[in-house]
């Protein structure tokens, strides 16, 4: 997996230098205050010879219906992308207004990763070849991150209520595609 890992480095010079979570009831990632992130499966460690089984693990987490556990939290990086999906999502659940209830939005600093394992996922999918993911996941696979089992409390800048930004649109009819859907593990 270090042969993947994005280089502490290129995180200090990440521009924008902010990552973003969006964590929702459902997700596998878990938050816990005064701790951080973690993802569902903080144990799992692909070692350089086990690229295949590295290579299924992203394709599975590149699917937004698969229920396999993963060791993944999924960063956006903008924050406009993250918010739009946040709406998508939610439009889907025809404009329900407590549905929003327990989203949120995670401002991450990508300078405070330094212990992380951190992956851009079109790095990864480029460099393994992989094609074995919904068409619907383009956009997480050139504008993402994928961190390994957890972020720390100490790179949390920011944490917003989904509600305070999305807000349900006016009556009427939406053009929105569930092509434009990216997954979140």
């Amino acid at each position: 997996m270090d042969q993947f890992r994005v280089p502490q480095e290129q995180l200090d010079q990440l521009r924008p230098r902010y990552l973003w979570r969006v964590q929702h009831p459902g997700c596998q990632t878990e938050y816990i205050e005064g701790q951080g992130l973690y993802a569902q499966d903080t144990d799992t460690f692909y070692k350089d010879d086990q690229r295949k089984e590295f290579g299924q693990s992203v394709e599975n987490n590149l699917s937004w219906h698969s229920r396999v556990v993963q060791p993944y939290i999924a960063l956006f990086s903008e924050q406009d992308h993250a918010v739009n999906w946040i709406y998508k999502l939610w439009s889907n659940q025809d404009f329900e207004e407590e549905a929003i209830i327990g989203w949120t939005l995670f401002k991450i600093d990508s300078r405070e990763l330094e212990d992380v394992y951190v992956f851009k996922f079109s790095t990864v999918v480029k460099k393994l070849g992989l094609r074995n993911f919904p068409r619907a996941a383009g956009n997480q696979v050139s504008n993402c991150y994928i961190a390994l089992h957890s972020i720390p409390d100490s790179a949390i800048e920011e944490i917003i209520e989904a509600a305070v930004i999305i807000r349900p649109p006016p009556p009427g009819p939406h053009d929105i595609s569930s092509d434009d859907m990216t997954p979140s593990p």
